[in-house]
């Protein structure tokens, strides 16, 4: 009985080493994307602060320094904007990798527990 039980279980567990491999492929492909999210947003937000520093090279009177201060708003507005979207983006990739992962481990779940269903009705036979 739990030898066929145990048979069962092993079976099972060699099952799921595949969908844990698929989770580690899911993960790291995931981590790519959020990384290149990343590497965009730092460039985005140097290419902001590298045209705001620009921007201050070209005061030179009060009348150019109250301009550049004019201006504060509309950068500040950029950079949040910038914000929002690498957060929208950052979310959407969440979502499509938290999504996956439940998908392969729902089916995983329903794997096992069908084979050690099996394994236990074939225990109880062989008991009987």
């Amino acid at each position: 009985m739990y030898t066929a039980m145990m048979s069962a279980f092993g079976g099972s567990l060699w099952n799921f080493v595949g969908p844990v491999q698929n989770l580690n492929q899911m993960a790291i492909a995931h981590m790519e994307k959020v990384v290149a999210l990343q590497l965009d947003s730092t460039t985005a937000y140097a290419n902001l602060a590298m045209g705001r520093l620009k921007t201050a090279t070209e005061v030179n009177d009060p009348w150019s320094f109250m301009g550049y201060l004019a201006t504060q708003g509309s950068y500040a507005t950029k950079v949040g904007e910038q914000m929002i979207a690498d957060m929208q983006k950052l979310s959407r990739l969440s979502g499509e990798f938290i999504a996956k992962a439940q998908s392969v481990a729902q089916e995983e779940a329903r794997a096992i527990g069908g084979t050690l269903s099996e394994a236990g009705k074939g225990a109880a036979k062989k008991a009987a």
